[in-house]
């Protein structure tokens, strides 16, 4: 269920969302409540990642240039679902 969540809470909307939170928290079947809980996440992993060496400069010497990945190179966007036993494939 996608809900908008404004970006700076004022005080009520905190406590809205605290009430929530704590109601959800004190329900006498918490487990059942656990066990249908399913989160997400996503990662974009670049295609081609440039390796980068590890390099100890001694106190005056300047460090290497490091190249940035190019924003428009080629990306693959990876979601994750968990629920409480792990991963959901």
């Amino acid at each position: 269920m996608a809900r908008w969540i404004p970006h700076q809470l004022n005080y009520t909307h905190n406590q809205v969302r605290v009430n929530i939170c704590e109601s959800l928290l004190f329900q006498p079947n918490r487990k059942e409540f656990f066990e249908d809980l399913v989160t997400h996440d996503e990662s974009c992993i670049l295609y081609g990642n440039i390796a980068r060496d590890a390099v100890w400069p001694s106190c005056d010497a300047e460090t290497p240039a490091q190249l940035k990945p190019d924003l428009r190179s080629p990306k693959h966007l990876l979601p994750f679902w968990w629920d409480t036993k792990g991963p959901i494939r």
